[in-house]
């Protein structure tokens, strides 16, 4: 990378920066002038200068955090190539870079972030060891990246940054790594990075997404991917919606799809969620945003997840906020209410040992960690330590077998459905109740 490509956008940001020049006196009174004399037209021709000023307030704001952000990125890079001609000049001191790593020290749920230096070479002795250079060259290829789409205002994906490079990058881990750690040096979050992660979550059900560019993405008859929270300029519930429902599995949510529980009348209607495992940042900011804004607080959220520690500390993840990213605020969902899959109703829904998995190392690896993790609610390390006496697990198709017959609050008779009946019911003894 050379240094000019630091500076291409310049004249671009001179440009940008005189679209929010102030209007002249003269041209911002011209509306007191106006031939009209009716009361009704000056108060509309007010509405709309103000409307005007706002939306220009805003553009104004974005653009200078889209400046920020670039001179940020602008700064690292020349702090680079500073040190690369203090080489040339005779200094031959190693190339540093102070970083930021996402560390696994935990304080209740948060992580703390260590400090790191990107050294090359990291053997000052031996001037042609290439140590460091391959870590140096990822993370300048994708301030790059991220500069060249910062500047144009447009927004990149994780996967596209590793398609841009392949064969520097080998792999995706590396290209998520580092610019979560970019990131957080930079003290920014990923979006004022314009890079996001591949659209993953999916929602279903009375539930619509209104987008930024005015467009209406509806989930009510085909499952819509989750798209990023930039992206989203409002949440439309239907006004009878009862509940939301997030289940940890893809799976398990096609199946209360092919059985129409959104709009079941047992039920009554609700939206449907899936972070298809471990949640994406799209998915836990919609629900955060569902669980925070005034027209939708209102609303429980309910999950479902399996009964084994990975389920458990997928529920933290909704509940608390990824130990991660715990940098970037507004991913938590505090008022989440976990309704099951928990080791403590085997017994009341007859599981037997068909039913149930051993645990694998896997599990008794983060069930450990779970364990020694300051802040997680008693009643969850109550489930854990009866899953690490017993030995076992169990996952959501496990309720397939729980064949128990509910009636709903008005005494309707109960009718099974054709399939996944034992899960619809579980549902039913959780959720008529509440």
């Amino acid at each position: 990378m050379n240094q000019s490509d630091y500076f291409s956008t310049q004249n671009a940001q001179d440009d940008m920066q005189e679209d929010i020049l102030p209007l002249s006196d003269n041209e911002s009174d011209e509306w007191l002038v106006s031939d009209s004399s009716n009361p009704e037209d000056i108060n509309e021709m007010i509405k709309m200068e103000e409307v005007d000023v706002e939306d220009e307030i805003v553009d104004s704001d974005l653009l200078q955090t889209r400046l920020n952000t670039i001179r940020k990125l602008e700064s690292l890079a020349l702090n680079v190539i500073e040190q690369i001609h203090n080489v040339n000049t005779g200094d031959i001191r190693p190339i540093s870079l102070p970083f930021l790593k996402r560390g696994s020290t935990t304080t209740g749920n948060h992580v703390a972030l260590k400090n790191r230096t990107i050294t090359f070479p990291k053997k000052v002795q031996n001037s042609k060891s290439g140590s460091g250079a391959k870590e140096l060259a990822m993370l300048l290829r994708i301030v790059e990246i991220t500069h060249d789409a910062i500047s144009r205002n447009v927004t990149v994906t994780k996967r596209e940054i590793y398609y841009r490079d392949v064969n520097l990058f080998k792999t995706q881990t590396q290209v998520d790594r580092l610019v979560d750690d970019l990131a957080a040096t930079l003290e920014i979050s990923r979006a004022e990075l314009h890079t996001f992660a591949s659209s993953k979550g999916l929602l279903s059900g009375n539930i619509q997404l209104k987008t930024t560019d005015d467009q209406i993405i509806s989930a009510s008859k085909i499952p819509a991917l989750i798209p990023a929270a930039e992206v989203i300029s409002e949440i439309i519930l239907e006004e009878d919606v009862r509940f939301v429902l997030v289940v940890e599995k893809e799976a398990v949510f096609t199946s209360l799809l092919s059985v129409g529980f959104p709009d079941d009348r047992r039920f009554g209607k609700s939206a449907l969620i899936t972070g298809k495992g471990y949640p994406d940042l799209a998915t836990r900011q919609l629900l955060h945003r569902l669980s925070t804004e005034e027209k939708s607080n209102h609303i429980p959220i309910y999950i479902l997840v399996d009964c084994d520690p990975h389920g458990i500390d997928i529920l933290s993840v909704y509940k608390f906020g990824s130990h991660k990213m715990s940098f970037q605020t507004g991913l938590s969902v505090e008022k989440i209410e976990w309704i099951g899959l928990k080791c403590s109703e085997w017994k009341e829904l007859d599981l037997d040992s068909h039913s149930l998995l051993p645990l694998t190392k896997s599990d008794l690896s983060k069930a450990e960690q779970l364990i020694s993790r300051k802040g997680l609610p008693q009643s969850w390390l109550n489930e854990l330590s009866s899953m690490l006496e017993m030995g076992f697990k169990a996952e959501i198709q496990a309720l397939l077998s729980f064949k128990q017959k509910v009636e709903d609050p008005n005494h309707r008779i109960h009718q099974p459905f054709q399939k996944d009946d034992g899960l619809v019911e579980y549902l039913l003894k959780k959720l008529i109740l509440v």
